[in-house]
Protein backbone atom coordinates (compact mmCIF):
# COMPACT_ATOMS: atom_id res chain seq x y z
CA UNK A 1 0.00 0.00 0.00
CA UNK A 2 1.75 3.21 -0.72
CA UNK A 3 1.48 6.82 1.21
CA UNK A 4 -1.26 8.44 -1.58
CA UNK A 5 -3.84 5.26 -0.68
CA UNK A 6 -3.02 5.37 3.11
CA UNK A 7 -3.54 8.90 3.41
CA UNK A 8 -7.07 8.18 1.12
CA UNK A 9 -8.13 6.40 3.65
CA UNK A 10 -7.47 8.23 6.74
CA UNK A 11 -9.46 10.92 4.97
CA UNK A 12 -12.57 8.48 3.84
CA UNK A 13 -12.33 7.39 8.00
CA UNK A 14 -12.22 10.62 9.07
CA UNK A 15 -14.97 11.94 7.45
CA UNK A 16 -17.46 8.88 8.52
CA UNK A 17 -16.43 9.65 11.77
CA UNK A 18 -16.94 13.35 12.05
CA UNK A 19 -20.16 12.90 9.36
CA UNK A 20 -21.36 10.07 12.60
CA UNK A 21 -22.39 7.88 9.22
CA UNK A 22 -21.50 4.60 11.53
CA UNK A 23 -24.64 5.71 13.88
CA UNK A 24 -27.11 6.47 11.20
CA UNK A 25 -26.76 3.68 9.83
CA UNK A 26 -27.19 1.93 12.97
CA UNK A 27 -30.30 3.73 13.93
CA UNK A 28 -31.35 3.19 10.48
CA UNK A 29 -30.50 -0.89 10.78
CA UNK A 30 -32.57 -0.72 14.05
CA UNK A 31 -35.83 0.82 12.65
CA UNK A 32 -35.95 -1.17 10.09
CA UNK A 33 -35.36 -4.76 12.06
CA UNK A 34 -38.25 -2.50 15.19
CA UNK A 35 -40.62 -2.44 12.27
CA UNK A 36 -40.30 -4.69 9.45
CA UNK A 37 -41.56 -2.73 6.53
CA UNK A 38 -42.55 -4.43 3.38
CA UNK A 39 -41.16 -1.44 1.18
CA UNK A 40 -37.37 -0.91 2.82
CA UNK A 41 -36.46 1.76 0.46
CA UNK A 42 -39.83 3.61 0.87
CA UNK A 43 -39.34 3.17 4.97
CA UNK A 44 -35.65 4.20 5.08
CA UNK A 45 -36.27 7.44 2.52
CA UNK A 46 -39.38 8.28 5.37
CA UNK A 47 -36.99 7.83 8.09
CA UNK A 48 -33.90 10.30 6.65
CA UNK A 49 -36.57 12.78 5.96
CA UNK A 50 -38.27 12.98 9.82
CA UNK A 51 -33.82 12.92 10.78
CA UNK A 52 -33.38 15.76 8.36
CA UNK A 53 -36.43 17.51 9.62
CA UNK A 54 -35.69 17.24 13.15
CA UNK A 55 -31.78 18.58 12.86
CA UNK A 56 -33.24 21.29 10.93
CA UNK A 57 -35.54 21.86 13.80
CA UNK A 58 -33.29 21.96 16.31
CA UNK A 59 -30.81 24.23 14.79
CA UNK A 60 -32.34 25.44 11.74
CA UNK A 61 -30.55 28.90 11.92
CA UNK A 62 -27.01 27.65 11.75
CA UNK A 63 -25.09 27.92 8.13
CA UNK A 64 -24.26 24.80 6.51
CA UNK A 65 -21.18 24.16 3.80
CA UNK A 66 -22.50 20.83 2.99
CA UNK A 67 -23.18 19.72 -0.74
CA UNK A 68 -27.14 19.38 -1.28
CA UNK A 69 -29.41 18.13 -4.22
CA UNK A 70 -31.66 20.26 -6.15
CA UNK A 71 -34.36 19.88 -8.44
CA UNK A 72 -35.64 16.42 -6.91
CA UNK A 73 -32.53 15.01 -8.59
CA UNK A 74 -30.30 12.33 -6.60
CA UNK A 75 -26.93 14.08 -5.92
CA UNK A 76 -24.85 11.63 -5.20
CA UNK A 77 -21.28 12.20 -6.13
CA UNK A 78 -18.16 11.32 -4.24
CA UNK A 79 -18.21 12.53 -0.92
CA UNK A 80 -15.26 14.38 0.42
CA UNK A 81 -14.25 15.29 3.88
CA UNK A 82 -15.78 18.09 5.40
CA UNK A 83 -16.10 20.54 8.88
CA UNK A 84 -18.43 18.55 10.84
CA UNK A 85 -21.97 20.32 10.93
CA UNK A 86 -24.25 21.11 13.55
CA UNK A 87 -27.75 20.44 11.64
CA UNK A 88 -29.11 20.65 8.01
CA UNK A 89 -30.43 23.82 7.13
CA UNK A 90 -30.19 26.58 4.61
CA UNK A 91 -29.11 30.19 4.45
CA UNK A 92 -29.88 32.15 8.07
CA UNK A 93 -33.08 33.90 8.30
CA UNK A 94 -32.65 37.46 9.08
CA UNK A 95 -35.12 39.65 10.62
CA UNK A 96 -35.81 41.55 7.62
CA UNK A 97 -36.82 38.05 5.66
CA UNK A 98 -39.26 37.40 9.15
CA UNK A 99 -40.61 40.99 8.43
CA UNK A 100 -40.91 40.03 4.76
CA UNK A 101 -42.91 37.00 5.97
CA UNK A 102 -45.32 38.54 8.26
CA UNK A 103 -46.01 40.93 5.48
CA UNK A 104 -46.87 39.12 2.31
CA UNK A 105 -50.07 38.70 1.83
CA UNK A 106 -51.95 35.81 0.32
CA UNK A 107 -52.76 35.23 -3.23
CA UNK A 108 -55.97 33.89 -4.55
CA UNK A 109 -56.25 30.42 -6.74
CA UNK A 110 -58.85 28.17 -7.52
CA UNK A 111 -60.43 25.38 -5.68
CA UNK A 112 -58.20 23.21 -8.49
CA UNK A 113 -54.80 25.13 -8.37
CA UNK A 114 -54.98 24.68 -4.26
CA UNK A 115 -55.53 21.09 -5.22
CA UNK A 116 -52.61 20.94 -7.75
CA UNK A 117 -50.61 22.92 -5.52
CA UNK A 118 -51.41 20.28 -2.60
CA UNK A 119 -51.18 17.08 -4.51
CA UNK A 120 -47.62 18.56 -5.46
CA UNK A 121 -46.32 19.01 -1.46
CA UNK A 122 -47.76 15.82 -0.46
CA UNK A 123 -45.77 14.07 -3.26
CA UNK A 124 -42.40 16.46 -2.42
CA UNK A 125 -40.46 14.54 -0.02
CA UNK A 126 -39.46 17.66 2.37
CA UNK A 127 -43.13 18.65 2.90
CA UNK A 128 -45.25 15.40 2.71
CA UNK A 129 -44.95 15.31 6.59
CA UNK A 130 -47.28 18.12 6.93
CA UNK A 131 -50.86 17.92 7.40
CA UNK A 132 -53.57 19.28 4.83
CA UNK A 133 -54.04 22.73 7.27
CA UNK A 134 -49.85 23.14 7.01
CA UNK A 135 -49.97 22.31 2.98
CA UNK A 136 -52.55 24.69 2.80
CA UNK A 137 -51.01 27.37 4.70
CA UNK A 138 -47.85 27.10 2.30
CA UNK A 139 -50.34 27.06 -0.92
CA UNK A 140 -52.05 30.39 -0.03
CA UNK A 141 -49.06 32.27 -0.08
CA UNK A 142 -46.93 30.99 -3.26
CA UNK A 143 -47.27 33.40 -6.12
CA UNK A 144 -47.79 33.13 -9.42
CA UNK A 145 -43.87 33.06 -11.83
CA UNK A 146 -44.43 32.79 -15.84
CA UNK A 147 -41.68 31.85 -17.71
CA UNK A 148 -40.97 32.26 -21.50
CA UNK A 149 -40.08 29.92 -24.34
CA UNK A 150 -36.50 29.05 -23.54
CA UNK A 151 -36.18 30.75 -20.31
CA UNK A 152 -33.71 29.64 -17.45
CA UNK A 153 -35.97 29.04 -14.57
CA UNK A 154 -32.78 27.17 -12.33
CA UNK A 155 -29.09 27.42 -13.22
CA UNK A 156 -26.87 25.00 -12.26
CA UNK A 157 -24.52 25.93 -9.99
CA UNK A 158 -26.20 29.41 -9.02
CA UNK A 159 -27.36 29.05 -5.30
CA UNK A 160 -31.23 28.91 -5.25
CA UNK A 161 -34.24 30.82 -3.81
CA UNK A 162 -37.00 29.15 -4.80
CA UNK A 163 -39.46 26.27 -4.47
CA UNK A 164 -41.44 25.83 -8.14
CA UNK A 165 -44.93 23.66 -8.79
CA UNK A 166 -45.02 23.32 -12.35
CA UNK A 167 -48.62 24.24 -13.18
CA UNK A 168 -48.62 24.42 -17.03
CA UNK A 169 -46.37 24.17 -20.10
CA UNK A 170 -43.18 22.19 -20.26
CA UNK A 171 -39.71 22.13 -19.27
CA UNK A 172 -36.82 19.89 -19.38
CA UNK A 173 -33.96 19.12 -16.77
CA UNK A 174 -30.91 19.65 -17.84
CA UNK A 175 -27.13 18.33 -15.62
CA UNK A 176 -23.85 18.70 -16.91
CA UNK A 177 -20.76 16.91 -16.22
CA UNK A 178 -18.43 17.82 -13.19
CA UNK A 179 -15.06 18.31 -13.00
CA UNK A 180 -14.60 15.40 -10.69
CA UNK A 181 -16.67 12.08 -12.35
CA UNK A 182 -20.38 11.64 -12.60
CA UNK A 183 -22.11 8.12 -13.76
CA UNK A 184 -25.52 8.27 -14.92
CA UNK A 185 -26.47 7.34 -11.22
CA UNK A 186 -25.72 10.65 -10.41
CA UNK A 187 -28.95 11.91 -12.04
CA UNK A 188 -31.75 9.09 -11.14
CA UNK A 189 -34.46 11.60 -10.48
CA UNK A 190 -36.36 11.15 -7.61
CA UNK A 191 -40.00 12.26 -9.68
CA UNK A 192 -42.57 9.62 -9.66
CA UNK A 193 -41.44 7.09 -12.52
CA UNK A 194 -45.14 7.06 -13.86
CA UNK A 195 -45.80 10.76 -13.64
CA UNK A 196 -42.23 11.51 -15.68
CA UNK A 197 -41.74 12.20 -19.64
CA UNK A 198 -38.16 9.83 -19.89
CA UNK A 199 -35.59 11.95 -21.96
CA UNK A 200 -34.05 10.88 -24.94
CA UNK A 201 -30.56 8.87 -25.29
CA UNK A 202 -27.74 11.25 -26.12
CA UNK A 203 -29.81 14.59 -26.30
CA UNK A 204 -27.01 17.19 -24.81
CA UNK A 205 -26.85 20.84 -25.37
CA UNK A 206 -25.22 23.84 -24.16
CA UNK A 207 -26.58 23.16 -20.57
CA UNK A 208 -25.57 19.24 -20.51
CA UNK A 209 -27.49 16.34 -20.99
CA UNK A 210 -31.14 16.23 -21.17
CA UNK A 211 -32.21 14.05 -18.17
CA UNK A 212 -36.16 14.86 -17.47
CA UNK A 213 -39.27 16.77 -18.66
CA UNK A 214 -40.90 17.79 -15.89
CA UNK A 215 -45.14 17.16 -16.25
CA UNK A 216 -47.42 19.58 -14.51
CA UNK A 217 -48.07 19.05 -10.71
CA UNK A 218 -43.97 18.13 -10.33
CA UNK A 219 -42.20 20.28 -8.14
CA UNK A 220 -38.32 21.06 -8.18
CA UNK A 221 -36.08 23.52 -5.95
CA UNK A 222 -36.81 22.65 -2.62
CA UNK A 223 -33.72 21.01 -1.80
CA UNK A 224 -31.04 24.31 -2.34
CA UNK A 225 -34.28 25.72 0.11
CA UNK A 226 -32.98 24.17 2.98
CA UNK A 227 -29.27 23.93 2.11
CA UNK A 228 -26.60 26.62 1.75
CA UNK A 229 -25.80 24.79 -1.50
CA UNK A 230 -26.15 25.54 -5.42
CA UNK A 231 -28.38 24.43 -8.06
CA UNK A 232 -27.71 20.59 -9.00
CA UNK A 233 -29.43 21.13 -12.89
CA UNK A 234 -30.32 23.81 -14.63
CA UNK A 235 -34.31 23.91 -15.85
CA UNK A 236 -35.65 25.41 -18.92
CA UNK A 237 -38.87 26.46 -20.01
CA UNK A 238 -39.55 24.30 -23.57
CA UNK A 239 -42.48 26.54 -23.86
CA UNK A 240 -44.12 29.10 -21.79
CA UNK A 241 -44.74 27.72 -18.36
CA UNK A 242 -46.73 28.83 -15.49
CA UNK A 243 -45.26 28.00 -12.28
CA UNK A 244 -46.46 28.51 -8.58
CA UNK A 245 -43.01 29.93 -6.50
CA UNK A 246 -42.23 30.94 -2.80
CA UNK A 247 -39.17 32.13 -1.46
CA UNK A 248 -36.40 30.47 0.66
CA UNK A 249 -36.72 32.40 3.57
CA UNK A 250 -40.23 31.99 3.57
CA UNK A 251 -40.62 27.95 2.98
CA UNK A 252 -38.16 27.52 5.43
CA UNK A 253 -39.49 29.42 7.46
CA UNK A 254 -43.17 28.01 7.06
CA UNK A 255 -41.67 24.43 7.54
CA UNK A 256 -39.68 25.27 10.61
CA UNK A 257 -42.66 27.38 12.07
CA UNK A 258 -45.74 24.88 11.46
CA UNK A 259 -43.28 22.11 12.90
CA UNK A 260 -42.68 24.10 16.06
CA UNK A 261 -46.00 24.99 16.65
CA UNK A 262 -47.35 21.36 15.76
CA UNK A 263 -45.18 20.31 18.67
CA UNK A 264 -45.94 23.13 20.89
CA UNK A 265 -49.64 22.36 20.22
CA UNK A 266 -49.62 18.70 20.79
CA UNK A 267 -47.66 19.56 24.22
CA UNK A 268 -50.12 21.19 25.54
CA UNK A 269 -52.90 18.81 24.23
CA UNK A 270 -51.08 15.69 25.78
CA UNK A 271 -51.04 18.20 28.58
CA UNK A 272 -54.88 18.29 29.25
CA UNK A 273 -55.53 14.60 28.75
CA UNK A 274 -55.85 13.58 32.62
CA UNK A 275 -54.13 10.34 32.41
CA UNK A 276 -51.66 12.12 30.83
CA UNK A 277 -51.17 15.06 32.95
CA UNK A 278 -48.26 14.17 35.07
CA UNK A 279 -46.09 13.56 32.56
CA UNK A 280 -42.46 15.33 32.81
CA UNK A 281 -42.51 18.07 30.10
CA UNK A 282 -39.55 15.92 28.40
CA UNK A 283 -41.62 13.27 28.16
CA UNK A 284 -44.60 14.85 26.66
CA UNK A 285 -42.01 16.32 24.45
CA UNK A 286 -40.68 12.79 23.08
CA UNK A 287 -44.28 11.73 22.72
CA UNK A 288 -45.67 14.55 20.76
CA UNK A 289 -42.76 14.31 18.31
CA UNK A 290 -43.98 10.65 17.35
CA UNK A 291 -47.75 11.90 16.72
CA UNK A 292 -48.56 11.55 13.42
CA UNK A 293 -51.92 13.51 12.58
CA UNK A 294 -55.03 11.35 10.87
CA UNK A 295 -58.48 12.71 9.74
CA UNK A 296 -61.74 10.97 9.30
CA UNK A 297 -64.73 11.47 7.54
CA UNK A 298 -68.18 10.98 9.65
CA UNK A 299 -69.45 7.69 9.83
CA UNK A 300 -65.66 6.44 8.91
CA UNK A 301 -64.77 3.09 11.53
CA UNK A 302 -61.43 4.04 13.04
CA UNK A 303 -61.17 0.88 14.75
CA UNK A 304 -62.98 -2.24 14.80
CA UNK A 305 -63.84 -4.42 17.08
CA UNK A 306 -62.36 -7.52 17.35
CA UNK A 307 -59.63 -6.11 15.10
CA UNK A 308 -56.04 -6.41 16.81
CA UNK A 309 -54.89 -2.70 17.20
CA UNK A 310 -51.33 -1.21 16.18
CA UNK A 311 -52.21 2.25 16.94
CA UNK A 312 -53.98 4.75 19.89
CA UNK A 313 -55.31 8.04 19.12
CA UNK A 314 -55.77 11.33 20.83
CA UNK A 315 -58.64 13.51 19.47
CA UNK A 316 -58.01 16.70 18.37
CA UNK A 317 -61.23 17.87 16.79
CA UNK A 318 -64.59 16.39 16.38
CA UNK A 319 -66.89 13.72 18.03
CA UNK A 320 -66.41 9.64 18.02
CA UNK A 321 -68.90 6.95 19.19
CA UNK A 322 -67.74 4.09 20.90
CA UNK A 323 -69.92 0.69 20.68
CA UNK A 324 -69.72 -2.62 22.21
CA UNK A 325 -71.39 -5.93 20.24
CA UNK A 326 -73.62 -7.33 23.06
CA UNK A 327 -76.16 -9.92 22.74
CA UNK A 328 -75.79 -9.50 18.93
CA UNK A 329 -76.40 -5.78 19.33
CA UNK A 330 -73.97 -2.75 19.15
CA UNK A 331 -74.74 -0.67 22.29
CA UNK A 332 -72.87 2.71 22.94
CA UNK A 333 -70.18 3.00 25.79
CA UNK A 334 -69.44 6.77 25.17
CA UNK A 335 -69.25 9.93 23.14
CA UNK A 336 -65.85 11.09 23.01
CA UNK A 337 -64.73 14.60 22.10
CA UNK A 338 -61.60 16.67 22.15
CA UNK A 339 -58.67 15.82 24.39
CA UNK A 340 -60.08 12.23 25.10
CA UNK A 341 -58.26 9.31 23.82
CA UNK A 342 -58.90 5.18 22.57
CA UNK A 343 -57.66 2.52 21.95
CA UNK A 344 -54.73 2.15 24.27
CA UNK A 345 -55.80 -1.39 26.09
CA UNK A 346 -55.17 -3.61 22.70
CA UNK A 347 -51.77 -1.91 22.53
CA UNK A 348 -50.82 -2.62 25.98
CA UNK A 349 -52.30 -6.22 25.90
CA UNK A 350 -51.49 -6.96 22.50
CA UNK A 351 -55.33 -8.44 22.46
CA UNK A 352 -57.66 -7.85 19.38
CA UNK A 353 -60.00 -4.21 20.36
CA UNK A 354 -63.07 -4.75 22.46
CA UNK A 355 -65.33 -1.93 20.99
CA UNK A 356 -65.63 0.08 18.09
CA UNK A 357 -65.19 4.13 17.36
CA UNK A 358 -66.86 5.53 14.54
CA UNK A 359 -66.55 9.01 13.94
CA UNK A 360 -70.17 11.15 14.51
CA UNK A 361 -68.61 14.13 12.55
CA UNK A 362 -65.64 15.05 10.56
CA UNK A 363 -63.34 14.05 12.96
CA UNK A 364 -59.00 14.89 13.46
CA UNK A 365 -57.11 12.78 15.67
CA UNK A 366 -53.40 12.58 16.36
CA UNK A 367 -51.99 8.99 16.83
CA UNK A 368 -48.88 6.69 17.93
CA UNK A 369 -48.47 3.21 16.59
CA UNK A 370 -47.46 0.08 18.34
CA UNK A 371 -43.79 0.33 18.07
CA UNK A 372 -43.72 4.11 18.93
CA UNK A 373 -45.72 3.27 21.79
CA UNK A 374 -43.62 0.83 23.27
CA UNK A 375 -40.73 2.69 22.58
CA UNK A 376 -41.93 5.73 23.93
CA UNK A 377 -44.39 4.75 26.48
CA UNK A 378 -43.51 2.00 28.54
CA UNK A 379 -42.23 3.41 31.05
CA UNK A 380 -45.64 4.72 31.94
CA UNK A 381 -47.81 1.90 31.06
CA UNK A 382 -49.23 2.19 34.32
CA UNK A 383 -50.51 5.28 33.81
CA UNK A 384 -52.07 4.98 30.68
CA UNK A 385 -54.22 1.63 31.65
CA UNK A 386 -56.22 3.57 34.31
CA UNK A 387 -58.68 4.21 31.61
CA UNK A 388 -58.82 1.72 28.48
CA UNK A 389 -61.78 0.28 26.29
Amino acid sequence: MNEAESFSRADVEHYLEQMEVERIFQMLMGKVIENRPRNVVSFLIEQLNELFMSELIEDGNKSDDDEGVDVIIADTHKPRPRQRRGAVSGPTRTKDDDEETKAREKVPKSDEQMQMIDKALMRNCLSSFLDAEQRQEIAEYMHMVEAAEDEVIIRQGEFGDMFYILESGECEIFVAKRTEETTAEDSESELDPDAQEPAPANNTTDFGTMVYRPVPGDSFGELALMYAAPRAATIVAKTPCRLWAIEGHMYQAMVQDTVKERRSKYEGFLGQVPVLSNLTPSERSTISDALVSVEYGEGDVIIREGEVGDAFYFIERGTVEVTRTMDGEAQVLAQLEENNFFGEAALISQQPRNATVTAVTAVKCVSLDRSSFYRLLGPIQNIITRKCF
